[in-house]
């Protein structure tokens, strides 16, 4: 790996409308003929992120931009959830769960991703119970969360145990 020292190489913070308007027109050269391109919500995340614009000898060298936290975004909602369980042998029992979860109240933190609009969860799997209210159990489960302008999935495989009251 070569790494060359430049003499009068900066970054500093950048929020002036100059260099937005470089910044937004070096995208839309980039990107704009990409699907999904919205001119309105590109000019709203480069004037809620926090851009620095690196200079070498007085040229603009490259940029970078830092946002804040994935989804920085608190809410109190409602989560309808249905679960059940059946016993297949003494000691085999197939569990499955089906969840949807939906926001009351979501804050005016913004978040590249947009607002939470709802969430499902989907959980299946088995048991091996013993004792009266214990149980190992190996299940799937896989969420999805849809915001404003993406929905995201999650998946993945769990090993517990777990006990009722």
């Amino acid at each position: 790996m070569n790494l060359h020292i430049v003499p009068d190489f900066r970054v500093s913070s950048s929020t002036s409308d100059a260099d937005l308007q470089e910044l937004y027109g070096l995208a839309k050269a980039t990107f704009g003929d990409f699907p999904g391109w919205s001119d309105t919500r590109v000019l709203e995340v480069m004037r809620r992120d926090l851009i620095f614009v690196a200079l070498e000898q007085a040229q603009r060298a490259g940029y970078i931009a830092l946002r804040n936290d994935l989804s920085p975004v608190d809410y109190l909602g409602a989560d309808l959830m249905l679960r059940g369980s059946y016993r297949i042998l003494t000691l085999l029992e197939a569990r499955a769960e089906f969840g949807y979860t939906f926001p009351l109240s979501v804050s005016q933190a913004r978040s590249p991703l947009g607002r939470p609009l709802r969430e499902l969860a989907l959980r299946a799997g088995a048991a091996l119970p013993f004792g009266s209210r214990y149980a190992f159990e190996l299940s799937y489960q896989a969420d999805f969360l849809a915001f404003t302008y993406v929905t995201r999935a999650a998946h993945g495989v769990a090993l517990g145990f777990d006990t009722s009251f």
